[in-house]
């Protein structure tokens, strides 16, 4: 019989995260710190945005690039929040989220043989896309003792002929790190001695702490035009099952995204991306709100895991994950979730479903109610004290 699945599906493995969210289905009490969104509701602007836009018979097709309102709103916020100017109507279009974001780009930009360098461990959807598109990613690894940011050295160490692309995500899901901005100016150099494009995944853009800052790469001298841009409104607005995201680029490369777009999924709900202009050009209160708690519970979550015997966890410096060291616990990160989901009823995500350096560290997303995090916390100590040896 021949073989039906593609060798493209068969080289690539299921999510982690959803792995775990998988086996916690069914199970009755757990805590589950597995997936990355934020416990708040969209705000009520945001919604009732939506609403309107229903009642008033926005349920048809549009533009495949989006609605042009949006991407003006998604123009004026790179201008004024990012410092870089993009055409609305030639340079940005609006996606599925940002994972269909990122796999446009990849797919409009990536040929079989071509090499992405992207770090390790970094978010469990990088790697596959690029595997699908026929490239090769080049994992670089970063560590606890560097603040999970990448040797750059290392990185241009790694740079071969077939080297296309450098894949960066400031502040980084899982490990919470973000690149200074010495980091940014040496990858720029990095990108114009070597002639390669950056993608900048800046999801996590606004949960910054601690008086640090987020630098958009594409405003330096020369990178706007070797820079593709993706965000989304998901993380930000509580807004994750909306799915609208964004890519800004010039427009040589938006015009290849937007086809790869446009024959992946036409365009976003526009009843989405209504509501998604009213989250851009409405009241932001909503987002300081939502940091400042984040931090609270960030701050709590890291002194409570370090408390807990055979772990230790650096203090991230952005998103809402922390990553813990849990080597010292035995098990290997897939089995110690598992563990854990089992025994204690918490639902974390194995550090190695990011990538071979994310072994031996768990990660935990803090964008939970309170209460579940000191239950949580709780409870890991209770099952971690469990195990032997």
């Amino acid at each position: 019989m021949k073989q039906w699945t593609s060798q493209r599906a068969n080289s690539i493995e299921y999510s982690g995260i959803r792995r775990m969210v998988a086996l916690a289905a069914g199970m009755k009490d757990v805590i589950s710190f597995a997936l990355g969104e934020p416990d708040y509701d969209t705000p009520m602007n945001i919604r009732q945005a939506a609403i309107r836009a229903i009642e008033a018979g926005f349920t048809h097709y549009t533009s495949t690039a989006g609605l042009p309102e949006l991407r003006e709103a998604v123009a004026e916020k790179l201008r004024t929040e990012n410092g870089v100017s993009y055409d609305p109507q030639k340079e940005i279009i609006i996606t599925v989220g940002a994972c269909e974001a990122c796999y446009s780009a990849v797919m409009s930009t990536i040929d079989p043989g071509d090499e992405v360098i992207i770090t390790d461990p970094s978010f469990v959807f990088y790697a596959p896309s690029v595997i699908l598109a026929g490239g090769k990613p080049v994992l670089v690894p970063t560590k606890e003792e560097n603040d999970f940011r990448p040797n750059l050295d290392e990185v241009e160490g790694l740079i071969t002929p077939k080297t296309k692309m450098l894949w960066i995500n400031s502040p980084n899901n899982p490990t919470g790190s973000i690149l200074l901005q010495n980091d940014i100016n040496r990858i720029a150099d990095i990108a114009k001695k070597h002639d390669l494009l950056v993608m900048t995944d800046e999801v996590y853009e606004k949960f910054i702490y601690d008086g640090y800052k987020h630098y958009n790469i594409s405003t330096l001298p020369g990178m706007k035009d070797r820079t593709i841009v993706v965000n989304a409104l998901s993380k930000t607005y509580a807004m994750t099952g909306w799915r609208v995201g964004y890519v800004a680029a010039t427009e040589k490369l938006i015009d290849r995204i937007h086809l790869v777009h446009m024959h992946i999924c036409t365009h976003p709900s526009v009843i989405a991306q209504k509501a998604s202009v009213e989250a851009l050009r409405g009241p932001q209160d909503s987002v300081s709100e939502m940091v400042r708690e984040f931090d609270s519970r960030r701050k709590f979550i890291i002194k409570r895991l370090n408390e807990i015997d055979g772990i230790s966890c650096w203090n991230p410096k952005g998103s809402f994950y922390a990553f813990p060291n849990v080597t010292q616990l035995c098990k290997g990160s897939y089995e110690l979730a598992e563990y854990l989901l089992k025994e204690g009823r918490i639902n974390t995500v194995p550090g190695a479903a990011f990538g071979k350096h994310g072994e031996g560290y768990l990660r935990i997303s803090f964008a939970s109610k309170m209460k579940d995090l000191e239950e949580g916390m709780s409870r890991l100590e209770k099952t971690v004290k469990k195990l032997r040896c």
